[in-house]
Parts: C-alpha cells; sequence; structure tokens
C-alpha cells in the first residue's frame, strides 16, 4: 500500500505541476485526468492515512520529527484535497485564491512527505 501512495502522489503531483506550466495550462483532457486521479488519491490518502495512524498509534504521544512532519503531511493533504475539491466545485477563475491556497499547500505537503520518509 505505501508504494502505491508514494506512486500515485508522485503522479498526481507531476499531472498538477504540469498544469501550471504555461504549455499545458489550458488542457481540459489534463485537467480532467489530474481531477479523476485526485478523486482516486483521495480514497487511497483516507484509507492510507487511517490504517498507518492506527498502526503508530503508541509512538504517536512521543513529539519527534518524524511525527511533526506526519501531522503536517495529514494536516496539508486534507487541505490540498479540500482546496482541489473546492476548485472542482466552482472552477479555478472566480476563486483564484483556493488556486493559490491548492498549490502551496502542495509544496508543503510535498516537502513533509518527504521530510516523514525519509526521517527514520
Amino acid at each position: 500500500m505505501k508504494k502505491i501512495i508514494r506512486f500515485s502522489t508522485l503522479i498526481l503531483i507531476l499531472s498538477g505541476f504540469s498544469l501550471t506550466s504555461f504549455l499545458f495550462r489550458g488542457s481540459d483532457l489534463l485537467t480532467g485526468i489530474h481531477i479523476l486521479l485526485g478523486f482516486i488519491y483521495l480514497v487511497l490518502f483516507l484509507l492510507f492515512s487511517i490504517d498507518h495512524v492506527a498502526m503508530h498509534k503508541n509512538s504517536l504521544t512521543q513529539l519527534n520529527a518524524k511525527n511533526i512532519a506526519g501531522m503536517v503531511q495529514i494536516g496539508t493533504g486534507a487541505l490540498v484535497l479540500l482546496s482541489g475539491f473546492i476548485i472542482y466545485l466552482f472552477g479555478s477563475d472566480p476563486i483564484t485564491p483556493w488556486t493559490e491556497i491548492h498549490l502551496g499547500t502542495t509544496l508543503v505537503y510535498l516537502g513533509s512527505t518527504g521530510t516523514h520518509f525519509l526521517l527514520k
């Protein structure tokens, strides 16, 4: 399951960052693929997060760098999913701050995910 999460995170982030480039900015196909991948990732993220927290519930009482990175990862992941859902419902043009929130929290999520995986 962990490999599926890592691979799907990478694919989703690559498709999202390709949407920010000027080459694919108006691509409806790539936008549709990114939205579909986002919905699939929503299910994977929620299932894996619940299982992962339940598996490590005994070590979560300790305050260390890995736990803090994991908490930031869960919080920003939830905000990325929420902002992506709002963008899906209302579009990115009328509510521009949500697009910026989505991109910013994606970068923080990516950093915290990398930090959480690298720490022992």
